[in-house]
């Protein structure tokens, strides 16, 4: 059983009260936002949580286990200026930890760190997936149960399990990156850039824009022919001949590739020789 502080406690028995939600939402980059249901703001810890009516809370329900019940939305986040399209679509939001609570809003908690309590901690959880539609964005919430889900430990594979250019790839990417701008539109997911390059050079790689309406998104390459980038996402802004891009060459995560192209055997997590469930079962004797 929590225990609350005993005034707040009192307060939430009463048949009329004076609560309202709130939600604190902290970046992985450090930056905090707060909103609430009530329709003035309220100072918490030195953060102002801010009205929204785009914070409504969608049907909440808990069951066994971690099945997808066990999340909610929260659909109309952009009606807040705080939080843009484009952070949104730059994945700043990804894995933000968000907690929601309950609070009297004529005796506000001093801070969430506060012992007994002030406030009704209804969920902890992280921002998962963002969903557009032609209503603008919804965020899943993901509770902190559904990271029980989560599988622990490493998986074998024939292809290598490295990010290319990440601490245990050790791939140095400035090396593979190319910087050029768009010369050529065929769509937001199409185009083409200024240089000669080999056809499949870019294939797996990714794009990013460093000038443009698209200044500071990512998007990873399906195809190149030569100077033909294709996208398997399309970027949300328009894409205009001129914009500064940096393009990163790709790793299908074959050994093949490892050794020829990036030469860092040495480095790779591949593990081709493992054999099949056919071939650990397979009988000497069978014909």
């Amino acid at each position: 059983m929590k225990t609350l502080d005993p005034t707040f406690q009192n307060t939430i028995t009463q048949k009329v009260t004076t609560i309202a939600w709130c939600w604190l939402i902290e970046r992985l980059d450090g930056v905090k936002l707060g909103f609430t249901s009530f329709d003035l703001p309220l100072p918490i810890g030195g953060i102002s949580y801010e009205p929204t009516t785009g914070f409504a809370p969608s049907a909440d329900s808990t069951s066994e286990g971690f099945e997808q019940n066990d999340s909610q939305s929260l659909a109309g986040i952009l009606s807040s200026d705080q939080i843009s399209d484009r952070d949104l679509l730059a994945h700043k939001y990804h894995y933000a930890k968000i907690t929601c609570f309950q609070c009297d809003v004529t005796d506000l908690p001093a801070s969430l760190a506060d012992l007994p309590p002030k406030y009704l901690e209804v969920y902890q959880g992280f921002l998962g997936k963002v969903t557009q539609s032609d209503r603008g964005f919804s965020i899943e919430v993901r509770k902190i149960d559904y990271l029980l889900e989560t599988e622990i430990g490493k998986t074998t594979s024939k292809k290598c399990g490295h990010q290319l250019g990440d601490s245990n790839c050790k791939i140095n990417l400035s090396n593979y990156t190319q910087n050029s701008a768009i010369s050529s539109i065929n769509s937001n997911f199409d185009f083409i850039i200024n240089g000669n390059y080999a056809d499949g050079i870019f294939n797996r790689g990714w794009i990013k824009f460093i000038a443009g309406a698209n200044a500071g998104l990512t998007r990873d390459i399906s195809y190149n022919n030569g100077s033909q980038i294709v996208t398997f996402q399309p970027f949300p802004h328009p894409v205009n001949i001129g914009d500064s891009v940096e393009v990163v060459q790709g790793c299908d995560k074959t050994l093949y590739t490892c050794v020829t192209k990036f030469q860092n055997l040495v480095n790779g997590d591949h593990e081709p020789h493992i054999p099949t469930t056919d071939q650990a079962q397979n009988n000497p004797g069978a014909t």
